[in-house]
């Protein structure tokens, strides 16, 4: 979330470090499906950081620019070029690669805009970060845009101009999503559950949060969908995705103020990290990155959602992680937790213990849901 990479420690790339402890399991897999690349411009835009809407107006598309009009046409070509720009902007895309203090310029991807994000927090996680983005002019009239991590381009390794490429070419989507680690949808319920084994006692204290903020408890145990694990704070989508996104969030921070001061205390301390690879950052960041999901959850039915798939790191999961894959999409098909369930859950433990070892998987029992019947 500023979550960089997964708790676990990295799938076998290679079948034979598992295949004596893991059964296989024969089932057909597809492989994952990505779109073709094709040429496609980038933002031409200089910024180096976002300030206020009065910041200096750029040229969006190289297509937007226009030679002046001769004066005795020069209302018919003001029209046209007007139109021209429109169509352009309307269908533009914008990334911008946030740069959290201490991260080196030699991330800057040539594809996107870079932009400072406040102090150590993730633009995901700021309210005012937001409305900063949705009021400046670079935004405005663009089809989608969203924020993605100095190092995004390195973890899903895909250029800006590939994101935007793929992006392009599944148009009619309100919101694209990303997961440069795809063994993490595979082996975890839900992004609490990860939250789990990474920030010890996460899932006891959002049970209390949830509670309080009129969140169902049952969120912590639910299988969430594979576009749905919005990981790396990395989101791209309309104006109307971050209004209410911003109103989500705004909403859910006003109901944090009121929490009983025990649990308040316990969202904000700082040993939430116990790594240290976020800054000491608090619970309060891990949840709210978290929460994305939720929202996406909520308006499934009202926004409609894209993966953007690494064909390169899925082309990393072994077959193992690939039969993990197909049994959790059918525990996804049932109308209940049912018996598919247990036996992705059957299958996953097992792959735990040969890639994880015993030691890991007992530490970390507790935060995985134990399907009912389960034995």
């Amino acid at each position: 979330m500023a979550e960089k990479k997964s708790t676990t420690k990295k799938p076998a790339t290679s079948d034979k470090k598992v295949a004596a402890k893991a059964p296989a399991v024969k089932v057909a897999v597809s492989k994952p499906v990505t779109a073709k690349d094709t040429s496609a411009k980038p933002i031409a835009v200089k910024a180096t950081a976002v300030k206020t809407a009065a910041a200096k107006k750029t040229t969006v598309s190289a297509s937007a620019s226009v030679k002046a009009a001769p004066a005795k046409s020069a209302a018919k070509k003001a029209a046209a070029k007007t139109s021209e720009k429109s169509s352009d902007s309307s269908s533009a895309i914008g990334l911008f690669q946030y740069f959290l203090p201490k991260q080196p310029a030699t991330l800057k991807d040539a594809g996107m805009v870079a932009i400072k994000a406040p102090d150590a927090v993730t633009p995901l996680t700021h309210p005012s970060f937001i409305r900063e983005l949705l009021a400046h002019p670079q935004t405005h009239g663009m089809r989608v845009w969203g924020m993605l991590p100095a190092d995004y381009p390195n973890r899903l390794v895909m250029t800006g101009e590939q994101i935007r490429t793929t992006i392009e070419s599944q148009p009619g989507f309100d919101v694209y999503t990303f997961n440069p680690h795809p063994e993490v949808e595979l082996l975890y319920e839900n992004l609490w559950v990860q939250g789990e084994v990474s920030h010890p006692e996460m899932l006891a204290l959002c049970a209390e949060v949830f509670k309080h903020v009129g969140l169902k408890t049952d969120l912590l145990t639910r299988m969430m969908p594979a576009d749905q694990f919005v990981t790396g704070q990395a989101v791209v989508g309309t104006a109307a995705f971050w209004q209410g996104w911003l109103s989500y969030l705004t909403v859910f921070l006003k109901k944090t103020d009121a929490l009983p001061d025990p649990i308040k205390a316990r969202l904000y301390r700082g040993n939430a990290d116990p790594k240290g690879r976020h800054a000491n950052s608090t619970y309060l960041m891990f949840v709210i990155e978290r929460l994305m999901a939720e929202y996406l959850a909520a308006s499934e039915t009202r926004l409609k959602i894209h993966r953007v798939r690494s064909q390169t790191q899925e082309s990393k999961l072994n077959s193992y992680l690939k039969d993990i894959a197909v049994l959790r999409q059918m525990a996804l098909n049932e109308k209940k937790p049912g018996a598919m369930r247990k036996i992705w859950a059957g299958y996953r433990q097992l792959y735990l213990l040969a890639t994880q070892g015993k030691d890991w998987v007992e530490q970390n029992a507790h935060a995985f849901p134990r399907p009912s019947g389960a034995v």
